[in-house]
């Protein structure tokens, strides 16, 4: 994601008002671990956990996720499952990168 996009991004959900200097504080950091947590920024009691999957030229494609409630995704679970997260983002990424027959895809026959 570029910083010039989200410098223009309105803010959204109970605390948006601060998500793009809280994101752009965070970049670093996610970057470094390969994911990204969304803890009630877009919407209160909801909590997102997503990493990129990058196509060809390392150009962001597309992203895996997953979200719940705050109070079943609680900070140990995010814990275990953003590597997870992370990990399924890097499959389909090299998928992309050999093609769909990298994961068993024929055409015509998905």
């Amino acid at each position: 994601m570029r910083e010039h996009h989200l410098r223009r991004a309105e803010p959204l959900g109970p605390r948006g008002a601060d998500v793009v200097r809280a994101v752009l504080v965070a970049l670093p950091a996610v970057r470094g671990r390969g994911y990204a947590v969304d803890d009630e920024y877009a919407e209160q009691d909801v909590r997102a956990i997503a990493a990129p999957v990058l196509g060809p030229g390392d150009r962001v494609a597309g992203a895996v996720g997953i979200l719940g409630l705050t109070f079943t995704l609680d900070e140990e679970s995010v814990a275990v499952l953003g590597p997870m997260v992370r990990a399924a983002a890097s499959t389909v990424s090299a998928a992309l990168r050999g093609g769909a027959g990298a994961l068993g895809i024929v055409r015509g026959q998905e």
